[in-house]
């Protein structure tokens, strides 16, 4: 009886029958959440896998805005260079972090494949950090937001965006369950 409630519980959260992922092209993906073959579900498992990913990339992604935020202070503070110039060579450096933490923690991804991978992790972050410094700049000269606090408002914004753009574009990651 029970295990008849459950059946129809997951036939229930099935999305589609028609929607079979495709088999994993190597042993790494096979052992990867995203790699199922078989109807998408939207059962507990699915829902706490992306649960926890997010969960991973809110905490990768304040580590490496705090590590942006102590380095950008020290430079500007201690070694006296401009606030914006600071953030640019911070940017390079919290970068490299940021990539290994989301490629083999957030995302568990352990696929050949990691310059790839890197490069569009570099291509989309340089353009979040070319839209941060404009967005920063306007935070601290036109509303007088100290630039610590700025730097923090703004990871915090780009939270949504940069998990989607990370997820799906830079490790090539499906939302339902399939590796590119």
């Amino acid at each position: 009886m029970r295990r008849q409630r459950m059946h129809r519980k997951q036939q229930s959260l099935e999305l589609s029958t028609t929607e079979r992922a495709p088999q994993a092209n190597s042993p790494s993906e096979a052992h990867h959440p995203d790699a199922t073959s078989g109807p998408v579900r939207w059962n507990r498992s699915f829902i706490m896998h992306r649960v926890f990913e997010l969960a991973r990339f809110v905490i990768t992604g304040t580590f490496a805005a705090v590590l942006n935020v102590l380095i950008v202070m020290f430079l500007t503070e201690r070694v006296g260079l401009h606030y914006l110039v600071s953030v640019g060579v911070c940017f390079v450096t919290v970068t490299f972090v940021s990539f290994w933490m989301n490629r083999s923690w957030t995302f568990r991804k352990r696929d050949p494949g990691a310059g790839g991978d890197l490069a569009r992790y570099l291509c989309t972050t340089f353009v979040q950090m070319g839209l941060s410094v404009i967005a920063l700049s306007i935070c601290v000269e036109v509303l007088h937001i100290p630039y610590p606090i700025a730097m923090l408002l703004l990871s915090a914004a780009f939270v949504p965006v940069t998990y989607l753009l990370h997820r799906r574009w830079s490790f090539r990651l499906r939302w339902f369950g399939q590796h590119q």
